[in-house]
């Protein structure tokens, strides 16, 4: 007589990372060679043209701000930065008017003075949202106005 025994556990087979890259591989040139032969690489922008690699950066997520920069991506504080550089042009405009005036109103001076210091609140937030302290912005001085 026998005796049915359930078959043995086995313990769970540890993951094996090379394996697993290897599996991934093998499914990425499917898809590519798959991709390729229904023609959705056809007619992409820039075909038949060497890659252009960026080296001047050679920081170590200079391959992230290159796919960001071709993906058409544009961090909010390059933007900011473009923000605060027009505000500063006008306002440093506005200062020469003023003190080319013989007699500018006290109503003009004190929005000029109101102006640059809500420029000045701007350009203290993006110095703390740059990436790096060399590309901080210099405040505006508010006393552009002092006699001369």
């Amino acid at each position: 007589m026998s005796v049915d025994r359930p078959p043995p556990v086995l313990p769970p087979s540890k993951p094996n990372p090379e394996r697993r890259l290897e599996e991934w591989r093998i499914k990425a040139d499917e898809s590519i060679q798959e991709a390729m032969q229904e023609g959705l690489f056809d007619n992409l922008p820039g075909a038949g043209k060497p890659i252009q690699w960026e080296t001047h950066s050679d920081g170590e997520d200079w391959l992230a701000n290159h796919m960001l920069k071709n993906a058409g991506y544009i961090p909010a504080w390059i933007e900011d930065a473009k923000v605060i550089e027009q505000e500063r042009a006008a306002v440093m405009a506005e200062l020469e008017r003023l003190r080319t005036d013989p007699a500018p109103s006290a109503k003009r001076v004190a929005d000029w003075c109101d102006r640059t210091e809500k420029l000045n609140r701007q350009i203290d937030r993006f110095n703390l949202s740059v990436p790096a302290d060399r590309l901080q912005v210099r405040r505006v001085d508010g006393s552009g106005l002092a006699p001369r």
